[in-house]
């Protein structure tokens, strides 16, 4: 079970996000926010966690350096 992100460096939305806090998560959560601010970024991080499969990864990473040289 994944208890905790520490951080999150230049994966989709995230350049660099540092956990703030002792905040762990619970059996369920709920993530909320206004569009583009990277929900689906961090569920592709999770399932990817969970799979063991970078894959999901990669192609955040690569939709990142997209977006950033338009």
């Amino acid at each position: 079970m994944i208890n905790k992100i520490i951080s999150i460096k230049n994966t989709g939305k995230f350049r660099a996000l540092s956990a703030q806090g002792t905040n762990n998560f619970n059996r369920m959560n709920i993530i909320y926010s206004e569009n583009g601010r990277g929900k689906t970024t961090l569920s592709h991080i999770l399932r990817s966690l969970n799979d063991q499969n970078s894959e999901l990864i990669i192609v955040e990473k690569l939709l990142a350096v997209l977006e950033n040289s338009q």
